[in-house]
């Protein structure tokens, strides 16, 4: 019986899954506040940005929590669930980006949250490792390495996200202004674009290539067995005859 109602106590605290409309709400809040959430917090001034992070954060939530009809999600489900769309949008890209190699299952497509944190991610300059448990990243400028070190510093990465919609939100929100993407960054953004569909194209190819391939198996194999029904047709033929 204790253990029967534990499982009930479990089963009724379980928090309800996000729907899609939480998780685009929620995508657009972090854009709109991303110099606060992801911008360096070192130095003197480091306490005060930390508490400014914090409030942006309370703000997403607010703005999740308006169009929520079910519950009401703390800041930390925010952080998490954002930390979550943005690691299965790089696993979905990784698998999209290895060459096939014509054997498994198609790799699952981005869904659009998912597929909108992607586009925004193309020119991003690095990445660093993880902050108090988050994913994070952050605009390095001058000479960026390949790779980033893993620190104790906290080290947050800027990211921006394209809009969805501009009537999602009640609370307010100070403008902020946001940088014109360099030529590079242009061209380099669509060069990755580029080399994806070159990717998917290949794939398209080596799958086509391998039905048609089966297909003509198959008629071969159709066909031999159409000569040997004919050879046992034409020697039953001839016993009748005789």
């Amino acid at each position: 019986m204790e253990e029967m109602a534990s499982n009930i106590t479990k089963s009724s605290s379980r928090r309800p899954n996000w729907t899609e409309r939480e998780k685009l709400v929620l995508a657009e809040a972090v854009r709109l506040r991303d110099d606060r959430l992801f911008g360096k917090m070192r130095g003197p001034g480091g306490i005060k940005n930390s508490k400014v992070k914090e409030q942006a954060w309370e703000e997403v939530a607010k703005a999740v929590n308006a169009v929520s009809e079910t519950v009401q999600r703390s800041t930390e489900e925010v952080r998490k669930q954002y930390a979550n769309i943005k690691q299965r949008a790089k696993e979905k890209s990784d698998a999209m980006r290895r060459p096939s190699t014509g054997g498994g299952p198609k790799p699952p497509s981005p869904t659009p949250v998912e597929l909108k944190m992607l586009n925004s991610m193309e020119d991003r300059p690095t990445l660093c490792g993880l902050s108090s448990g988050y994913d994070t990243e952050e605009v390095i400028l001058g000479i960026i390495p390949s790779t980033c070190a893993f620190t104790n510093n906290e080290e947050n990465c800027t990211e921006n996200f394209e809009n969805t919609s501009q009537t999602l939100y009640a609370t307010s929100v100070q403008p902020v202004t946001y940088p014109t993407g360099s030529s590079s960054t242009v061209t380099k953004r669509r060069k990755t674009m580029k080399d994806e569909e070159i990717l998917t194209l290949r794939a398209e190819r080596e799958k086509y290539l391998e039905e048609v391939k089966k297909l003509k198996e198959e008629s071969d194999y159709y066909k031999v067995k159409t000569m040997y029904l004919k050879m046992q047709m034409s020697q039953m033929k001839k016993v009748a005859e005789q």
